[in-house]
């Protein structure tokens, strides 16, 4: 008799894990599944997806966009729009990514547009992907977001969407997976301008886990502003300094911010260059 109920206990906690999958599916992928060379892959893999190979079916998913032939403008909002078509499905989902390879990581800052049927992930790393009242449709399905393009130093940038085409079946075989991505440039003018053109100033080491060090000479008096943000816009270090001296040096601790690209600003009597670091 105990073995009875071992078994049966047993039984309920496999039915709830596999419940509780797909629900969370069909209320959102989990992040790192649109194709990025930083993801896991997509939703056609092993103990997912996986009846059909990715882009095999008889649909079609597709990503557009209003940033211009010539590039995005670093802190500028476009609108990210996507579409999943299959004829005779009625039930579909998606997750997008932004990544930037000169970075190695996601950049961008989304911004949810309609919160019904999209949100962004919990799970992290400004994956934007679809909920559950976002999946219902007759043969095709569209979902919208907009996103701010990173600060200037982040390079091209590479939008991966992965789409699912569902049969509805209430577990993940039969479904058909789809894959695309586009690639976008960092638009003319907006180049970094190295602080140590800009000042006499040395801005060392770029590669660190400890100290950012800033040393500069020959300075006039007057304000000095410096910035540094990550490749998002998210500021981690905000510095004004009266000059009185024509020389200036301060170290910057980061050992305890997050892994990756930051950029930093220089301002100083009308002038103003920047500096790509990372912290490892």
């Amino acid at each position: 008799m105990k073995k009875s109920y071992l078994l049966y206990a047993f039984g309920l906690i496999l039915l709830t894990a596999f419940l509780n999958e797909v629900t969370s599916s069909s209320s959102g992928a989990p992040s790192g599944r649109t194709g990025s060379p930083i993801d896991i892959g997509t939703c056609a893999a092993t103990g997912c997806h996986n009846s059909f190979g990715l882009n095999t079916g008889n649909g079609t998913l597709s990503l557009t966009t209003n940033i211009p032939a010539t590039g995005y403008v670093p802190g500028t909002t476009y609108t990210i729009n996507i579409n999943l078509t299959e004829v005779g499905i009625t039930r579909f989902g998606f997750e997008a990514s932004s990544y930037s390879p000169d970075a190695n990581a996601n950049v961008g800052a989304p911004t949810i547009l309609n919160s019904t049927e999209t949100k962004i992930n919990p799970g992290g790393g400004n994956y934007v992907t679809h909920t559950s009242a976002g999946i219902s449709a007759n043969d095709t399905k569209d979902w919208s977001f907009d996103w701010t393009a990173p600060n200037p130093g982040a390079g091209e940038v590479i939008f991966f969407v992965s789409g699912n085409a569902s049969n509805a079946n209430g577990n993940p075989s039969g479904d058909n997976i789809y894959n695309v991505s586009d690639t976008v440039i960092q638009g003319p003018g907006v180049a970094i301008d190295p602080i140590r053109e800009i000042f006499h100033a040395k801005v060392f080491p770029t590669l660190t886990d400890e100290f950012v060090f800033v040393e500069m000479e020959n300075l006039e008096h007057g304000t000095l502003d410096i910035r540094i943000t990550n490749l998002n816009g998210q500021q981690q270090f905000d510095l004004h300094q009266e000059i009185n001296s024509q020389l200036f040096s301060t170290q910057i601790p980061v050992n305890n911010w997050a892994k990756g690209v930051y950029i930093m600003t220089l301002s100083h009597q009308g002038k103003t260059g920047f500096e790509k670091f990372i912290v490892r």
